[in-house]
């Protein structure tokens, strides 16, 4: 009796050593907010603090670390973020609006389920729940595992949030070139799916433009290596009222 009791807790070391082991670093890469939930809804309604379109985590194991990198958005705008914490025990110590622990309670390949627990700067605090995936479709499986999750922690399901829908990505300009009433541009489009789309625009102010700058603008597609067929003329089908 007792060599079998000896075994059964042995087992269960063993188990929960082998839990405490697993290497996070496995889950580093490309992530997009599906669903996020929070007790206080304000937190991760759009320009809130958590409402968060993310791109990129990164877990070292190594050195106990980990990195985010996501969007939020204040004023229709899209800000990007850089936010890192250290490991402490099981959960990770990250300084963003507020002291946060951050923890992982499902991983797989496409899908990753995390709790988070915030403390704001008035001491306020608030439990999160968040469903991250690695495309922009997740399966009902990992769905249930974080609505199961959501439950667990005593938070409403109305408090549950759809991010995926409204992330919009974001855009850089850059202007090529302004000169005689004209300006060039370059522009990159990264999508709510992570799409990436190059684009030049030529703008003018009046009706016409000179054919030195329509010949920049060509080569500056060219150089962009934008098929000179996907071209679209605006100015001729422009029927719009002017200010």
């Amino acid at each position: 009796m007792k060599v079998l009791l000896f075994g059964l807790v042995l087992g269960l070391l063993v188990a929960s050593q082998g839990e405490a082991q697993i290497d996070a670093s496995q889950f580093t890469g490309r992530w997009l907010t599906h669903y996020i939930a929070a007790e206080n809804i304000e937190k991760i309604t759009e320009g809130g603090p958590f409402h968060i379109f993310m791109r990129y985590i990164e877990f070292d194991e190594e050195n106990g670390t980990v990195h985010f990198h996501f969007y939020i958005k204040k004023n229709g705008e899209c800000i990007e973020k850089y936010v890192s914490g250290i490991k402490e025990e099981n959960f990770y110590a990250i300084d963003y609006a507020g002291h946060n622990e951050f923890s992982l309670i499902n991983g797989g390949e496409n899908a990753l389920v995390t709790h988070t627990v915030n403390v704001d700067g008035h001491g306020k605090e608030t439990k999160l729940v968040g469903l991250f995936g690695s495309g922009d479709s997740i399966d009902s499986e990992n769905i249930e595992k974080f609505k199961n999750a959501v439950r667990e922690k005593g938070i409403p399901e109305e408090n549950i949030r759809n991010i995926i829908d409204n992330d919009a990505g974001h855009t850089e300009f850059r202007v090529v070139r302004l000169e005689n009433n004209t300006l060039i541009a370059d522009v990159i489009n990264v999508d709510g799916h992570d799409k990436e789309t190059q684009l030049v625009q030529l703008f003018g102010i009046g009706d016409e433009i000179g054919p030195k700058c329509k010949e920049e603008f060509y080569n500056t597609v060219r150089e962009k290596g934008i098929p000179e067929e996907n071209i679209l003329n605006f100015i001729d089908h422009d029927d719009c009222p002017e200010e």
